[in-house]
């Protein structure tokens, strides 16, 4: 039924990672992510359609916590 709602789908799936409670802070968000991504079961790790999923704020504070951390230094 298309009208049952993203959460009640995601609850009924089985291939669904629980990430559990994570520190989404500013000073536990990358080794959260981190976290998340090694519950990623090895057969799906490489899945053309893997996708995270987080609210705005969550990304938000993820992309200001890795520019903070200057992770891409050796970019420049």
């Amino acid at each position: 039924n298309l009208a049952d709602g993203l959460l009640k789908v995601i609850d009924a799936e089985a291939a669904v990672v629980d990430a559990g409670v994570l520190d989404l802070t500013a000073a536990g968000i990358i080794d959260s992510m981190d976290e998340m991504v090694a519950l990623i079961p090895e057969n799906a790790i490489n899945s053309d359609d893997l996708k995270l999923f987080s609210g705005y704020e969550v990304f938000r504070t993820y992309t200001k916590a890795l520019r903070d951390a200057f992770l891409f230094q050796e970019l420049m």
